[in-house]
C-alpha cells in the first residue's frame, strides 16, 4: 500500500501508471513490485476528499494515514512524513519578481477559469464539501496519535497535532519523530522524549 495526496485528482493515478508501465517511476520499491507482479494487481482508491478550506492540513491528513496504515515500514512510502519528500531537493527560492510575473500571468484571460461559471451541480458539491469539513477534522482527531515531549526548559508538553506543533516551534517533524521513537536522536533543538 502507498498513501499519498494530490491536488490533481484523477490525473495522479494516470501519471503513476505511465511511469510504472515505462519502468521509469521514481519509487524503485514500487517499480520493482510492478515489474515482478504486473500493474494489474495494483489499484487506486481515494480514501478522502479534502474540502478547499482544509487543504492547508493536507500534509497532516496524509501523515495520519501513513501512520495509521504504517506504509512507511510495511508499504511503498519512501518517507515517514509527507512534508519530508522535498527536503533533499534543491528548490530555487521564489523571488518577488517571479511571484509578480505568475500573479499577472494568472489574472484575467490567463486564468483557466476566466469567463466561466460553476454548474449548479458543482455548486452543490462545493457546498457539500464545506459540510464535510467537520467530519474530516473529527477523522484526523480519531487517527492522530498523541505526543509528549520535554521542552528545553524542562516543561512537559502534550498534544495531538505534531505537524502544527513542529511548524509553530520551528522544529523538524522528522527529527522530533525520531526523538519520540528513540531512533538515532536523543534530542532536537533541546527537545527530548517525554
Amino acid at each position: 500500500m502507498y498513501a499519498g495526496s494530490t491536488a490533481r485528482g484523477n490525473n495522479r493515478p494516470d501519471h503513476h501508471k505511465k511511469k510504472l508501465s515505462t519502468n521509469s517511476h521514481c519509487n524503485q520499491y514500487l517499480q520493482r513490485s510492478v515489474n515482478k507482479y504486473g500493474l494489474g494487481v495494483f489499484y487506486y482508491q481515494p480514501l478522502v476528499e479534502i474540502p478547499y478550506e482544509l487543504v492547508i492540513y493536507r500534509d497532516e491528513i496524509e501523515n495520519a494515514y501513513i501512520r495509521y496504515f504504517d506504509v512507511y515500514r510495511n508499504g511503498y512510502n519512501l518517507c515517514e512524513f509527507a512534508d519530508t519528500f522535498n527536503l533533499g531537493r534543491k528548490m530555487p527560492p521564489k523571488t518577488e519578481e517571479y511571484k509578480k510575473k505568475r500573479s499577472i500571468a494568472m489574472t484575467g484571460k490567463g486564468n483557466y477559469f476566466f469567463g466561466k461559471t460553476h454548474s449548479k451541480q458543482t455548486i452543490l458539491k462545493l457546498k457539500a464539501q464545506k459540510h464535510s469539513a467537520e467530519r474530516i477534522r473529527k477523522h484526523i482527531a480519531d487517527i492522530a496519535k498523541p505526543f509528549e515531549l520535554i521542552s528545553p526548559d524542562g516543561k512537559i508538553v502534550k498534544g495531538i497535532n505534531l505537524t502544527k506543533f513542529c511548524n509553530e516551534n520551528n522544529l523538524n517533524q522528522g527529527h522530533i519523530w525520531e526523538v519520540m521513537q528513540g531512533k538515532r536522536r536523543k534530542s532536537h533543538k533541546g527537545w527530548t522524549k517525554g
